[in-house]
């Protein structure tokens, strides 16, 4: 809607700056809980819930679950990246892609960093899957808010 009015009113469309982006905090085992992320859970899917809700969900349960709701939300990314791309036009999408590039790393990162603390336990591929799933869904959220 910018560029329609840039351009309406006579102008030269110019890109609007990006929003920022930013990952959750690296949390310890020890600090209480953050409050939930409605917008995130909100875009777990049923199937998620239902698994990870099992009476009788283990360790090797629940990185199933958190496997499967990957394989989701990274579709449900790359339909929103894809969107994106297509939307800014050729001069931008090498910046785009780059900068895609460069949060797949820093998410990565961000998903070990918080995952270290259970480093070697059971609880470590939870840590790691949970971030990832839920960095995936915000990087979507990011992504659709610039449509």
């Amino acid at each position: 809607m910018w560029a329609a009015l840039v351009l309406l009113a006579g102008g030269a469309a110019a890109a609007p700056a990006l929003p920022p982006y930013g990952f959750g905090p690296i949390l310890s085992l020890a600090d209480p809980a953050p409050p939930p992320n409605r917008a995130i859970e909100a875009r777990y899917t049923p199937a998620f819930v239902r698994c990870i809700g099992r009476a009788d969900l283990s360790t090797i349960t629940h990185n199933e679950c958190l496997s499967a709701e990957m394989k989701v939300q990274d579709a449900r990314l790359n339909a929103a990246w894809r969107v994106v791309f297509q939307r800014v036009g050729s001069a931008r999408q090498p910046a785009l892609r780059r900068a895609q590039r460069a949060w797949i790393a820093a998410r990565d990162k961000h998903c070990l960093a918080q995952s270290k603390e259970a480093e070697g336990g059971s609880l470590e591929a939870i840590e790691y899957g949970g971030c990832m799933v839920d960095e995936t869904i915000r990087r979507t959220l990011w992504l659709e808010g610039l449509r």
